[in-house]
């Protein structure tokens, strides 16, 4: 708290020793950090659970579980998302209610909707995944296949993209 990290509740709080908070950063009541590296200043953890994730400026995290990620600066994640598995994710992308990522790569500026799953995708800056999205990876026997959505491309809502997708602008 000398840093300038504030707490709602401290007590309410876990903290492992590898979290290292920069200044200006706020934990709501119950958020629980094992390893978070460089989260700098303005940073939000709503009741959210971080393991191994390293977070940028200005991100807000709403009722969520992040594992083994990398979050760009400006982003929001949540409420109630999951990214896990080398899940990464470039400046200002904004991740919605109940997302879930498994092995992601979105570039800066991207928008998943609601009640969406991404696993194995490469998402390019500016693409937009519309609510009930799927993109699931399948595997030839050796390695998995991942799906590829190029610079400011769009999917509508309930859509399902094939393993080795291609679609819009690489």
């Amino acid at each position: 708290m000398a840093e300038g990290v504030s707490f709602a509740d401290p007590a309410s709080c876990s903290l492992s020793e590898a979290v290292a908070l920069g200044g200006e950063c706020w934990l709501n009541r119950k958020a629980t950090c094992v390893a978070i590296a460089n989260s700098e200043a303005g940073s939000r953890l709503g009741q959210a659970a971080c393991w191994r994730v390293r977070l940028g400026d200005g991100v807000e995290v709403l009722y969520s579980v992040l594992r083994d990620a990398v979050v760009g600066d400006g982003c929001v994640i949540g409420p109630y998302a999951q990214l896990r598995l080398a899940a990464e994710l470039g400046a200002d992308c904004r991740v919605a209610t109940s997302w879930r990522s498994n092995r992601a790569h979105l570039a800066a500026g991207c928008k998943v909707n609601h009640l969406s799953y991404i696993g194995d995708t490469e998402l390019g800056s500016g693409g937009q995944c519309g609510g009930r999205h799927a993109h699931r990876p399948t595997t030839d026997g050796v390695r998995k296949n991942r799906t590829v959505i190029g610079a400011a491309a769009r999917t509508g809502a309930n859509s399902v993209l094939s393993p080795r997708s291609s679609l819009g602008r690489m």
